[in-house]
């Protein structure tokens, strides 16, 4: 009996033993962070009908706010998972983001089909989970061209087999390339192809700076198209106004010249207020330093304790003082 009683009591110690553990363990897994997912975008980017590019732009939600994802590295494929369908590695930078260029290992398979997809995979971390995005795309080109009346005509076909067939409904916009970015050539902002593929308008931005030559650059773009991608080609065309850089001014005086080459009357200004301040400052160095030395007077000369009467030193202030006086 005594035996039996033991024997029941070690199993309830194991499984007293047995809940705690299963709850520690199932409470350091609540306590564990969980993973974020990724949200990742894929591009298609072909510019002046050459060379594709495929870039990606990885992003994250912390804290209810979407922010970029830098240093991940994002792994690009074409049609398929397998080696020899590999674009490339590449690591996002500050923004997130990351571009690589079709490689020339890969132009068979680019070119034995009208329609591929482009795959972004990415490991499983610490900090993520694992993410598979796919983009599809049916490849095609853009052409512009100019005529003697400044009209623009911007054409987007469509590639099947060695034809190029003009797509209907494509939104295009055409523009002039600046510096910071693109700009429209009239008021209207984007454009719709008609049956032909094709869509005309009116450049109207005149008089507007261009190089030496007077050239400026016309733009025409598709922006996030969900079957063509971003398509982008550039051509010049003699509509701007000629640049000519004017150095004549650059010895003569102004406010923006250099020290030196600077309006007479600044130069005077400022160098007067430099001397004043200096001037100031060293007159008052030497106030301080004469006042120094006044102070330090030979006790010999003292009015109080001049002669032989008190070479000890010692006298009283008022009766030396009224005995100066009666003097």
């Amino acid at each position: 009996m005594k035996h039996m009683k033991k024997i029941l009591n070690t199993t309830r110690s194991l499984a007293f033993l047995l809940v705690a553990l299963v709850a520690s363990l199932h409470s350091f897994a609540q306590d564990e962070p969980a993973k974020k997912p990724l949200i990742v975008k894929i591009n298609y980017l072909l510019v002046n009908n050459k060379v594709p590019y495929i870039s990606v732009k990885v992003r994250t939600k912390i804290d209810k706010k979407v922010v970029n994802v830098k240093g991940l590295e994002v792994r690009l494929l074409l049609d398929k998972d397998s080696a020899g369908c590999e674009i490339g590695k590449v690591v996002t930078n500050y923004f997130g983001e990351g571009v690589l260029p079709l490689p020339a290992s890969l132009k068979d398979p680019w070119s034995t089909g009208d329609a591929h997809k482009f795959i972004a995979d990415t490991k499983e971390s610490k900090e993520y989970d694992a993410s598979n995005n796919e983009l599809p795309i049916t490849k095609a080109r853009i052409y512009i061209d100019t005529a003697d009346d400044k009209n623009v005509k911007v054409t987007v076909k469509e590639l099947k087999g060695a034809e190029e067939v003009p797509v209907k409904g494509v939104e295009v916009k055409i523009g002039l390339k600046r510096l910071g970015a693109d700009i429209g050539i009239n008021e209207e902002s984007a454009f719709t192809t008609d049956s032909t593929g094709s869509v005309t308008t009116e450049y109207k931005r005149l008089g507007i700076p261009g190089d030496s030559l007077g050239y400026v650059v016309l733009v025409a773009k598709t922006e996030d198209n969900e079957t063509y991608g971003n398509l982008r080609i550039e051509k010049k065309a003699p509509w701007g106004t000629k640049f000519v850089f004017d150095n004549s001014y650059f010895n003569e005086r102004s406010l923006y010249a250099r020290r030196l080459e600077s309006p007479l009357w600044l130069m005077f200004v400022a160098y007067t207020i430099l001397a004043t301040v200096w001037g100031i400052l060293f007159y008052l160095v030497y106030i301080i330093v004469t006042v120094y030395k006044d102070g330090r007077v030979d006790e010999s000369q003292h009015p109080l304790i001049m002669g032989g009467n008190f070479k000890d030193k010692s006298y009283n202030k008022q009766t030396d003082i009224d005995d100066l006086l009666k003097h």
